[in-house]
């Protein structure tokens, strides 16, 4: 079960723990949660027949996501996928390995004992879910993010936290052009601080700026 902390109610669920993980959950919760506040316009855009811009948050739709996380090894092992485009030209039959032998979600608890286990009848909801991979507009790309979706949310918590240095500095409200030193020589020692170690850095800001992102 995935369990929201906040207050403790179950908001999806978990399976698997090795290369292949599912998870199902309500995405529309996650990005109530103000670490994620600021994907609510890229979803909004992407499910403008759902969810209009203007709403408030709790008036969204509830929205089940089903996501499979898969690791190299998985990929390489199993899959015999080597590289991102292996991947696009084997995503359909991936989705069928994971939605109609990996995982199948069925109307009725399955008797292990039972060898006929294949017979058990497929949910409406996992029948839907293995569909995708017959959708021809429905198909995994590469596509180019826009890098400039989640700015002005971290533009608004950086304004907020400067603010809230600055007075816990002792500055005056009045006091402009302090305040502007102030600010200039923090952020000269936070990339000094975050460049030191060069090689973790790159690593870090190359897959922040990662041009690409994979989508259903």
């Amino acid at each position: 079960m995935l369990i929201d902390r906040s207050n403790r109610k179950i908001t999806g669920v978990q399976y698997g723990k090795g290369d292949i993980v599912l998870r199902i959950y309500d995405k529309m919760l996650e990005i109530r949660k103000p670490h994620s506040i600021h994907k609510l316009d890229f979803f909004i855009d992407k499910w403008s027949g759902e969810i209009q811009k203007g709403q408030r948050h709790k008036e969204l739709h509830s929205v089940t996501r089903v996501e499979f996380q898969i690791r190299k090894d998985a990929l390489n092992q199993f899959l015999k996928v080597g590289n991102f485009n292996d991947f696009l030209k084997s995503s359909v039959a991936i989705w069928r390995y994971l939605t109609q032998d990996w995982f199948r979600h069925c109307v009725r608890e399955v008797d292990r004992k039972n060898r006929n286990q294949d017979k058990a009848k497929i949910s409406f909801f996992w029948k839907t879910v293995q569909a995708i991979a017959n959708t021809p507009e429905i198909a995994v790309r590469a596509i180019k993010k826009n890098r400039f979706k989640a700015i002005k949310p971290l533009l608004d918590q950086t304004r907020g936290l400067l603010v809230s240095i600055c007075a816990g500095l002792g500055h005056s409200p009045d006091d402009f052009f302090g305040m502007m030193a102030t600010v200039q020589k923090i952020a000269v020692q936070q990339m000094e601080q975050a460049m030191e170690e060069y090689h973790p850095f790159r690593r870090k800001f190359l897959a922040l700026a990662n041009d690409y992102e994979l989508t259903f």
